[in-house]
């Protein structure tokens, strides 16, 4: 009976001891590990991440790399006790879009729509700025809105203000053909005479040397030129 006892203490001593010897090991490791070199912490970087590292600086025991990649930079912060990787954020400043002048807007309006420009008001929309543009002319009203960045004429819309009949001051295909030449040169392919909504217009196609063929769309009454169009 004492020897069964004497062992069971012995067994308990035993435990005891390997349970301490376990903690000292783990302990040891843990307070012996060496810091992270900043070689160490470039590699773990290109690790992780590719581009090119432009800087290194140790601050307060944390790494702080800059990162080149895609023509950005970014920074990674690393802890240099516990190789820690913080993660990587962005350094661009953002890049304000630059806005045409409205000088540029009313050029880019009128190379489009001859006119009177009777309106041009600045907007924001969802962070978007646009210009809003009223041109009028003896026949109609055209209510653009255009980017004003781009100077591109995001949407469109005409009123047809006056429908002029057609009389005898119309002018004839001859005098049509001449105005569309003076807009697009070539030769002349086939002269139309049509009617929409009140107003009468020659269509006009002129076939040009390098095999492009254009459309003009001139005003049978008052000889506008109201549009040109380009086919192959």
């Amino acid at each position: 009976m004492r020897n069964k006892k004497i062992r069971n203490i012995l067994v308990a001593i035993g435990a005891v001891v390997l349970f301490v010897v376990v903690i000292w090991q783990i302990l040891a490791s843990t307070t012996t590990a060496a810091p992270l070199t900043e070689t160490d912490a470039k590699k773990l970087t290109q690790e992780m991440y590719s581009g090119e590292i432009v800087d290194i600086h140790l601050i307060n025991n944390v790494y702080q790399i800059t990162l080149a990649l895609d023509s950005k930079i970014y920074e990674i912060k690393i802890d240099r006790k516990t190789g820690e990787v913080f993660g990587i954020s962005d350094k661009n400043p953002e890049q304000k879009v630059k806005e045409m002048p409205e000088a540029e807007i009313k050029n880019v309006i009128l190379q489009h729509y001859p006119g009177k420009i009777n309106k041009l008001e600045r907007t924001v929309e969802r962070e978007q700025v646009f210009y809003n543009a009223m041109i009028q002319t003896n026949e109609k009203q055209t209510i653009l809105k255009i980017s004003a960045t781009t100077g591109a004429i995001v949407d469109k819309e005409i009123k047809v203000l006056k429908q002029p009949q057609e009389t005898a001051k119309r002018m004839s295909e001859e005098e049509a053909i001449k105005l569309a030449l003076k807009t697009v040169s070539g030769e002349v392919d086939d002269v139309e005479l049509e009617r929409s909504d009140g107003l009468v217009y020659y269509l006009i196609e002129i076939d040009r040397a390098n095999d492009q063929e254009a459309t003009v769309q001139i005003n049978a009454i008052t000889g506008e030129v109201m549009s040109v169009s380009w086919g192959d």
